[in-house]
């Protein structure tokens, strides 16, 4: 589908798609992030990934508040990914949208879940989430494996208040995502201003922009090096329209980080930090 404010390309084709893959896997990527209302990416991933290659993919419910049974759903969902992914199981399965446990049905759900995951189905439960209210709502009634939250060098809320720390005294595995904000991150000044919705934050993003010319370095390599230098993280997840995008990663992520002090480029400003409350064509 054609995500991300930051492309201009659309949606790959099959032939790209299995380029992609060919080169993140003999890069080391293992892990596919992926969910039945992305398009059609789970049937070109499915279709498009090598048969002796060990990917661990991941899925995610449709949304499931309101439905008079999200387990009946949340299993034709999960035996469609299975499909159109060609796989007899995955690595994992996140709620999609963590309101859905904390409903009346919540605790059944997770059961289901849970069962999921003893019959061999998945590996780990998960759950994908916005905020540290969300986190703390999830935690205190259900032992999910699996965390996947937002983070990058502008939002860096979840480091700064203990919780990713806290999450690995748990023993969860943390993946982040929205590490290059949509691509806003590695858009120049020029780009952003094409946007009116972004004109609120335009002195925020000429600090940023003149602080890493300062210093000699590239948008990508330092949103990068940011998310990869951090411990309490365990997978980083990368969006790519293109090959061309995913070599430049590669390189990105080749180089060793900058010795800078991240903590300054952070900022607390859901508007700007929320990609789904952005207001843009």
């Amino acid at each position: 589908m054609p995500y991300g404010v930051s492309n201009t390309v659309g949606p790959p084709d099959k032939r790209e798609v299995e380029a992609i893959l060919r080169t993140a896997y003999r890069a080391g990527i293992r892990v596919i992030d992926t969910a039945a209302r992305y398009g059609s990416s789970e049937s070109v991933i499915g279709q498009s990934i090598g048969k002796k290659q060990q990917w661990r993919l991941i899925t995610k419910t449709p949304f499931l508040q309101g439905d008079p049974d999200p387990i009946a759903k949340s299993t034709k969902a999960f035996q469609r990914s299975l499909i159109k992914l060609q796989q007899k199981r995955l690595y994992a399965l996140l709620v999609d949208y963590s309101k859905d446990l904390m409903s009346s049905k919540g605790n059944r759900l997770f059961r289901y879940f849970q069962n999921l995951k003893a019959s061999g189905l998945i590996q780990k439960v998960g759950v994908s989430v916005y905020t540290r209210k969300d986190i703390d709502a999830v935690l205190e009634q259900y032992p999910v494996d699996v965390i996947q939250l937002p983070f990058n060098v502008w939002d860096q809320r979840l480091l700064e208040d203990g919780t990713l720390a806290r999450l690995k005294t748990r023993g969860l595995e943390v993946h982040a995502r929205s590490v290059f904000l949509q691509g806003l991150l590695l858009m120049s000044p020029a780009q952003i201003k094409k946007h009116r919705y972004f004109q609120k934050w335009k002195n925020h993003f000429r600090r940023y922009h003149q602080l890493l010319n300062e210093e000699g370095l590239g948008l990508m390599h330092t949103a990068l090096s940011f998310v990869l230098s951090q411990p309490l993280i365990d997978t980083v997840l990368v969006g790519t329209a293109c090959l061309s995008e995913l070599t430049g990663i590669l390189r990105s992520a080749s180089r060793p980080a900058p010795t800078i002090d991240y903590s300054r480029f952070g900022m607390d400003d859901p508007g700007l930090l929320n990609p789904s409350v952005w207001k843009i064509s």
